[in-house]
């Protein structure tokens, strides 16, 4: 399982990676991405959604309503290839807060 590290900046480590073909931008809704984890094979409802863009895919969006979700249409590059990932919350559950925040001197519980 990935996680999104937020310090010193946004990244992601871990995880899988899979591929959507022919995905109609207008497509891109909430109720689209949820179904998009769930053929990944995530059943788990405790997710938020993050859209990684800019001319050097250094930016990063949350993607938490439908707004948001119908916007990414206005990000896609010329390559028409967008970078989504999905964040699992239970997943800081027995995590190292140290792993999650950059501090070594606790453990979440």
């Amino acid at each position: 399982m990935g996680l999104m590290k937020h310090q010193p900046s946004k990244f992601y480590v871990g995880g899988m990676v899979d591929y959507f073909d022919y995905v109609e931008a207008k497509n891109l809704n909430l109720a689209n991405l949820k179904q998009m984890t769930v053929m990944c094979g995530y059943m788990n409802d405790s997710k938020i959604f993050w859209h990684k863009f800019g001319k050097f895919s250094d930016r990063w969006r949350l993607v938490s309503t439908e707004v948001e979700a119908l916007s990414i249409e206005n990000f896609i590059s010329n390559d028409r290839v967008v970078e989504l990932y999905f964040e699992h919350l239970n997943s800081y559950i027995e995590v190292d807060s140290g792993e999650i925040l950059g501090h070594t001197n606790c453990t979440l519980n």
